[in-house]
């Protein structure tokens, strides 16, 4: 997931949020969107996983190159 650089894209919009803490003391609430984000990005990762069998044949974009003692790229 990228940095956000320009939060004023937001401003305006209508977005769903998770209350990750509420501060009593400071009447203070600190919500994320990213949150919501990963755990969706997560469950569409384990449902992809879960499809996937040895010998099938795929196609996707390299995303991502990680070069050290093995190969590994990133395919979405």
């Amino acid at each position: 997931m990228k940095p956000i650089r320009d939060y004023d894209i937001y401003v305006g919009k209508t977005m769903e949020f998770k209350i990750v803490k509420i501060n009593q003391e400071f009447k203070n609430v600190v919500v994320s969107h990213k949150v919501l984000i990963e755990n969706e990005l997560e469950k569409q990762k384990l449902e992809i996983m879960s499809k996937l069998e040895k010998g099938q044949v795929l196609e996707g974009t390299v995303k991502k190159s990680l070069l050290m003692v093995y190969s590994w790229i990133l395919v979405e």
